[in-house]
């Protein structure tokens, strides 16, 4: 497990506010029918599950990214997590294995019991975990397997800007090289 960042990084998680949308379509995407075909081609091997175990797009841009994610985002069979890096231009897929999965619902629970048994006011501030929830930041939009939130509250009900505590990535189904690359992904 490792703790969010540094705040004063300008990429970190704790900037990080969850998002539950999909990216917004620039519909100048189908103008180009290579790109559109593009995308396209990596919706079709995701939906058939033709893909390695983890696969990575390069030269993905943001508006096709989108495009990507509204398709799959209809799609209710469609397996898998989904990281993009706008800025290397980078979208992730991988497909989790049962032992990757199964450990990911027990932590799951045992941070939910934990933090409802700290003594705190919930109309002041709120602490939630969640499993695989998307959130989105300038230099990722990910889906970790667990994302522990803080959201403060500045009046009864007015929600003030959301920070992450920790991101938590299961890396038991990988090895110590990617395991270490994925979470650092999720880092500056």
């Amino acid at each position: 497990m490792s703790p969010a960042p540094n705040n004063g990084c300008p990429c970190s998680p704790a900037i990080i506010i969850s998002s539950s949308e999909s990216p917004v379509v620039d519909w100048t995407i189908y103008d180009d029918q290579e790109r559109l075909a593009k995308c396209k081609n990596i919706i079709d091997s995701i939906q058939n599950n033709d893909l390695d175990k983890e696969t990575i797009f390069t030269g993905i841009a943001d508006d096709e990214h989108a495009y990507i994610i509204q398709f799959i985002d209809e799609d209710d069979n469609t397996q898998g997590k989904f990281v993009y890096h706008p800025d290397s231009e980078k979208f992730i897929v991988t497909f989790p294995s049962q032992a990757h999965k199964q450990p990911i619902t027990q932590l799951n629970f045992a941070f939910q019991t934990a933090i409802t048994s700290i003594g705190h006011d919930n109309v002041l501030v709120q602490v939630r975990a969640h499993a695989n929830s998307h959130f989105s930041g300038d230099s990722i939009h990910a889906d970790p397997d667990i994302h522990i939130i803080c959201t403060p509250f500045v009046d009864i009900g007015i929600p003030n800007k959301s920070t992450s505590l920790w991101i938590l990535e299961n890396c038991l189904s990988q090895t110590e090289s990617a395991g270490r690359e994925k979470i650092q992904s999720h880092h500056c």
